[in-house]
């Protein structure tokens, strides 16, 4: 990867300056840039910016933007709170080397089909604290198409437990997902997301609205809300799998996530 112009930040402004006025690119891991991008004009790298931590602010914990993957897989405050969750979760993801460079914004504000941590952070009810414009549910970030320029500072989840499962199918351990799911229960009743679809992750809202408020729901209302997850989402066709491959794991993997964040 070549740079024409690199500028290591020493503020969030100067960083989106960069960005709103010389179209930069925003350098944190890298990781997943690198998949695309050869040559660039203009790059803000902004690990200057103390944005590398994971604290409980209130009833929520928050993770700052530049926070790799590995540190959310090995940390001590979310497995106090979600077990082996994240350990389980982000373990699949390429192999550890990657894992220590690639940080929660870049995996988030790519938006990237393939991302499990999109899916888990979609059903956890994350929410992106984003400069300038303040706080977004991850749910709109996602729909969205186009945000202008902007930067994520951090995204925070519930500092409460709640009870959540994730569930993917690849064809190797370390392979990017042909599909994901994760079912998490809330204070506000359940939510299911399901990604790689190849599309981004998305949430299942019928298969929601089916199980209710009802912490440990029977056999039969969980396979019917893992069926409508399948009939509510669209799928598509990669060089992992057809739509109706994937049209047919999705209850599958739905399921198993609802009955283990719920036992």
């Amino acid at each position: 990867m070549e740079f024409h112009q690199l500028v290591l930040a020493q503020t969030i402004e100067e960083a989106y300056e960069a960005v709103k006025d010389r179209g930069a690119t925003i350098l944190g891991g890298a990781t997943w840039l690198r998949i695309t991008a050869k040559h660039l004009d203009y790059a803000v790298d902004i690990s200057d910016l103390g944005l590398s931590y994971i604290r409980e602010t209130g009833d929520r914990i928050e993770i700052g933007a530049t926070t790799t993957l590995r540190s959310l897989e090995t940390d001590s405050l979310l497995a106090s709170r979600y077990g082996g969750l994240f350990a389980r979760t982000l373990g699949h993801i390429v192999g550890v080397q990657l894992r220590n460079l690639s940080t929660i914004g870049g995996s988030l504000a790519g938006r990237y089909g393939f991302s499990d941590v999109a899916t888990l952070f979609l059903a956890l009810g994350a929410q992106l604290d984003i400069y300038p414009s303040g706080l977004m549910n991850l749910e709109d970030y996602m729909a969205a198409a186009d945000h202008g320029p902007h930067l994520i500072r951090s995204v925070s989840i519930p500092a409460h437990p709640v009870p959540a499962a994730f569930q993917t199918i690849r064809i190797t351990h370390s392979d990017f997902p042909i599909l994901n799911a994760a079912a998490a229960y809330t204070n506000r009743g359940w939510r299911i997301a399901v990604g790689a679809r190849p599309g981004r992750a998305q949430l299942a809202k019928s298969a929601m609205q089916a199980l209710g408020t009802e912490a440990k729901p029977g056999a039969d209302l969980i396979s019917r809300a893992a069926w409508l997850s399948a009939e509510e989402l669209g799928f598509g066709k990669d060089i992992r799998a057809d739509e109706e491959y994937r049209k047919t794991v999705c209850p599958v993997l739905v399921r198993r996530a609802v009955e283990e964040a719920s036992r």
